[in-house]
């Protein structure tokens, strides 16, 4: 008997982290790209600064047969913890976000992938996302969150 493959395992985004779905003691699958989204971003060790060829890099990078497509890396989430929030890491934080994603679009999954990063003041950002295929949009989402730094001290 064959299954179905039903997506990666949904996660949600809470305050201090993802947490797996689950309704009635199953775990639930994600369709979509949402969970592929929030790993892209904020997968990986937190102590890997942004580089694929960190020897702090996540352990699943280290795996036979991954592609580096598939290796997570979360520039965007080692940025935002290391710096302090001003205009110009703002706009350096959006970017590595959107690289980040860019596998979407290196796999021909989407056609565009929008990243915008706002100040919402009191050291408090929302990152949006929106990733489209042929005039739809295959995935889209809002991730509030507290620049790092400002939450380590730093």
């Amino acid at each position: 008997m064959t299954e179905e493959f039903g997506g990666d395992v949904l996660l949600f985004d809470t305050e201090d982290g993802g947490e797996i779905s689950v309704i009635n003691g199953l775990v639930i699958p994600d369709g979509g790209f949402r969970t592929a989204v929030y790993l892209s971003l904020f997968g990986g060790n937190k102590d890997d600064g942004g580089e694929v060829a960190s020897g702090d890099t996540w352990w699943g990078n280290r795996l036979e047969g991954v592609s580096e497509n598939e290796k997570l890396v979360s520039r965007f989430m080692s940025f935002v913890r290391s710096v302090p929030l001003n205009s110009k890491n703002l706009k350096i934080a959006q970017d590595k976000a959107k690289e980040d994603l860019k596998w979407f679009l290196d796999d021909d999954i989407a056609d565009s992938v929008e990243v915008e990063l706002l100040d919402e003041g009191n050291n408090r950002i929302q990152l949006n996302v929106r990733i489209e295929k042929s005039g739809e949009i295959i995935e889209s989402g809002k991730y509030a969150l507290q620049w790092e730094t400002v939450k380590n001290g730093v």
